[in-house]
């Protein structure tokens, strides 16, 4: 079912949207180049649901830009649920847990 996804032409036409997250990516990180530390994984994490968010249902998720978005937030939380193998409910139950 999710077959025509992954073919070259349908990928060719993400491309100006996973740019435009990837320029964005380069921005965020060149603007807080003073932190002395940044949790790369956590960037990484935002921009995929952004490219995600925007590839997959047309909707600006935002969260590379505003990290503490609800979405942002249940999206961690499910994610190191999930890394720490604790999660035991269905994946759309565990958002509307987290999401007003």
């Amino acid at each position: 079912m999710m077959l025509h996804t992954f073919t070259p032409g349908h990928l060719r036409t993400l491309h100006p949207t996973i740019r435009e997250y990837a320029d964005q990516y380069v921005q965020v990180l060149s603007e807080e180049r003073e932190i002395a530390e940044h949790n790369m994984l956590k960037y990484m994490k935002h921009v995929a649901l952004d490219i995600i968010g925007a590839a997959s249902y047309g909707y600006a998720t935002g969260v590379l830009r505003k990290q503490d978005t609800p979405l942002a937030v249940a999206l961690e939380t499910i994610v190191s649920q999930v890394s720490n193998d604790t999660i035991r409910v269905p994946l759309p139950t565990a958002l509307r847990a987290y999401l007003p």
